[in-house]
């Protein structure tokens, strides 16, 4: 799994993920809520190799604490974020 950066975090209206991929493969997000509920999603799509750059709208959620679900050829990272 490449090393995945979210930023800013924490967010108000949109958040970038950034990673690299070292051969073309297979990624989607999730972002989940405390209740583990799907909020947004990107669904999976096959990327070319190199730098990833991923933005995601997060204005219309209410301000917490969710959780990206990144899956990049069937392996998963989940990362913490704040939203304003």
């Amino acid at each position: 799994m490449p090393e995945i950066t979210v930023y800013p975090n924490p967010a108000s209206q949109f958040q970038t993920i950034l990673f690299e991929l070292l051969e073309e493969s297979t990624c989607g997000v999730q972002l989940i809520n405390m209740q583990g509920q799907i909020v947004n999603e990107i669904s999976p799509a096959r990327l070319r190799s190199g730098e990833q750059k991923l933005a995601i709208y997060t204005g219309n959620l209410k301000p917490g604490i969710y959780q990206y679900a990144i899956t990049i050829n069937g392996r998963r990272d989940i990362k913490r974020i704040v939203i304003q």
